[in-house]
């Protein structure tokens, strides 16, 4: 499991222990928004700047948008991951 989950918490051991089994009980939730995540990531990776995006003259503004959001979706993604390795 990403340590992400389970780190920057002021917990014992047992209390880290006992969340990642909360997580793991869920992990069918838990890989459901995964797929969630993996879909809206896919639609802005598909995302095409056709001619018609330039002559907006906010075109920079929205590609940076893009760019931020690819990247907050691929930090979810990578810190779920485990949650397609393990059998539902």
């Amino acid at each position: 499991m990403h340590n992400d989950l389970l780190s920057g918490f002021n917990e014992t051991e047992e209390e880290k222990e006992k969340r990642r089994q909360t997580i793991l009980s869920n992990i069918a939730g838990v890989a459901a928004v995964y797929d969630y995540l993996q879909r809206q990531l896919n639609i802005l990776e598909n995302y095409e700047l056709t001619e018609a995006t330039f002559n907006n003259p906010n075109w920079a503004y929205n590609q940076a948008r893009i760019l931020g959001e690819k990247r907050v979706l691929t930090k979810a993604l990578k810190t779920l991951q485990f949650s397609k390795g393990i059998k539902q």
